[in-house]
């Protein structure tokens, strides 16, 4: 597949002249055309023109090798008739002009053209950037692959700060902005080629003790910052624009505000490495209180509640209620808030499930055959879930259980829907029948998991089945670890939050036999494991009812 990077690789010393709208995805401006003569299209990622009429291929052609620095550049004449500045539009002065060696073409009196010169190391014009006022394009005489970053000839290696623009208007804007005694040159081709216009000019940039990066402020600039930053980690600094870019500022004589700007260029840090400046704005805004809290006062105690950003897993044996407690965790985070829940119950139809979650509202085990109730009743049910329509459910007539499927259907969920809460019941379910190593499966669906809440700030409650063990059945009453949980260790170590249930459903006794014991197996918040509260299943209403146990589990 051609991407971005196949492109650069293919084309190392190609260079943007002029923009134009693509005829294959539609887009208005990111079909580039380079100095070469061939487009390409940074949105559908597809080469489009080729001046000699053929189409760039997979493979990198003679015409396109890297040429030698070493060779005595072919120097460029200037263009005649022209002129040097002022550009008065732009607040430039002659001399910052008359410092960079650019010039303008003047019809009637009127600048219709500039010309950028670029130059070698040793000061020799081997190419022009011209700029078509009227319309905005660019166009190359001579070679610009050999010359060095715009300005760069005009001053000396080594100093205190040199600065990097986007391009030459904000070159020149910015030197003249700093009072025209600091070095400023720009990179060639705007922020796509910025990475590799400065990392070929890496041993002169480098010479100085500060690289102050000034890029247009949107993303692409900002993006393209970071990276040329990574070239000077100890030396970089990025400065953060109000406007779009440096000449926007002299354009509207805000000489002063660009200059404070300049002066306040943050120190360049990777995105994922926080310093001590910044984690007081992450400290002070993020909350460890829970967004909702359970049904049972018990667990709440034991947890602190229920918060985004984990993945919580609920694991027991065969038939011990996990789907019945789910539900009546769903349904109270959508009584509590206004929030969205996502529910994929992986082996239930979506009949099930919708009667399910109706059955908790009403207190009315709705499909059981002999549940008796009214149609208001039914209706009411509805209402009150479904009816909200805070829930979203899967199709189960097209329902698939692979990995990829699911977390397809929970981002959409997430992003696309805005759901902050997800029921996934369950992930043994997405391995049972794919072929490939269990256990590197299940540990590949916990990374994805735990990357969803984190990413998108969710809480996901995951069931996850537990292995065969010896001695007490879970099913009997066994005690839940991290141990039972099947497959990958990864689920127990990504996990927030671990729930074993505890019941013997084989007991004589009635009750013992409908109460469920939740431990907590896991709890990365608070510390506090062990069991948290005993839930009764009311066989008439279907709902888990919080209960007392005495000293002999009764």
């Amino acid at each position: 597949m051609y991407t971005d990077a196949t492109h650069d690789k293919e084309y190392p010393d190609s260079h943007v002249v002029s923009t134009h709208g693509c005829d294959v995805c539609g887009s208005s401006d990111a079909n580039k055309e380079f100095d070469d003569g061939h487009r390409f299209c940074f949105v559908c990622n597809k080469v489009t023109k080729k001046s000699n009429g053929k189409v760039k291929g997979d493979s990198m052609s003679e015409d396109n090798e890297d040429f030698d620095d070493t060779e005595e550049a072919q120097p460029v004449n200037v263009p005649k008739s022209l002129k040097v500045g002022p550009l008065p539009e732009r607040g430039l002065t002659a001399g910052s002009l008359k410092k960079y060696g650019t010039r303008v073409k003047l019809k009637d009196g009127v600048v219709i053209q500039h010309y950028y010169p670029y130059a070698d190391r040793k000061d020799n014009i081997v190419a022009w950037k011209v700029r078509d006022v009227s319309n905005k394009t660019f166009s190359i005489i001579g070679d610009i692959r050999r010359g060095a970053l715009f300005g760069q000839a005009k001053f000396p290696r080594g100093g205190k700060y040199v600065t990097i623009c986007e391009g030459e208007i904000d070159t020149m804007a910015t030197y003249q902005m700093t009072g025209s005694k600091y070095n400023v040159v720009g990179i060639k081709n705007g922020a796509a080629a910025a990475y590799r216009d400065c990392k070929k000019n890496f041993d002169w940039l480098d010479t100085f003790e500060n690289v102050i990066i000034c890029f247009d402020s949107d993303d692409p600039g900002q993006d393209a910052a970071a990276k040329v930053a990574s070239l000077f980690p100890k030396k970089a600094k990025i400065v953060r624009l109000a406007k779009k870019d440096a000449g926007k500022y002299l354009e509207a004589n805000e000489t002063q505000e660009f200059n404070s700007a300049w002066w306040r260029a943050e120190e360049y840090m990777p995105d994922d490495i926080i310093s001590g400046a910044k984690m007081w704005d992450i400290i002070n805004t993020a909350s460890a209180e829970a967004r909702w809290y359970y049904p049972w006062e018990g667990l709440n105690k034991m947890t602190y509640g229920i918060r985004t950003g984990e993945l919580v897993l609920v694991t027991a044996g065969s038939g011990m209620g996990k789907t019945t407690m789910l539900r009546e965790i769903a349904y109270n985070v959508m009584k509590q808030s206004k929030d969205k829940v996502g529910l994929l119950f992986l082996e239930e139809q979506d009949k099930e499930t919708g009667k399910g979650l109706m059955s908790v509202d009403a207190g009315i085990p709705f499909h059981l055959p002999d549940a008796t109730y009214t149609p208001a009743q039914f209706k009411s049910a509805y209402d009150n879930t479904w009816g909200t329509k805070q829930f979203l459910t899967l199709n189960s007539k097209m329902m698939g259980n692979d990995l990829t499927y699911v977390c397809d259907r929970i981002k959409y969920m997430v992003i696309g829907q805005g759901c902050k809460f997800i029921i996934l019941d369950h992930i043994s379910m997405m391995v049972s029948d794919q072929s490939g190593d269990e256990r590197k499966m299940l540990d590949e669906i916990t990374h994805k998991l735990k990357a969803i809440t984190v990413e998108h700030d969710v809480n996901i409650h995951a069931v996850v089945h537990t292995k065969r063990q010896a001695g007490k059945a879970l099913e009997e009453g066994g005690q839940v670890s991290l141990s039972d949980l099947r497959g990958s260790g990864g689920l127990g170590q990504l996990s927030n939050m671990v729930y074993g249930l505890e019941r013997d459903g084989q007991s004589d006794d009635l009750k013992l036999r409908n109460t469920t014991t939740v431990r907590v197996v896991k709890n990365r918040f608070c510390g506090r494991t062990g069991p948290a509260t005993h839930l009764y299943y009311d066989e008439n209403t279907g709902r888990l009812l919080e209960t007392e146990m005495d000293e002999d589990g009764v």
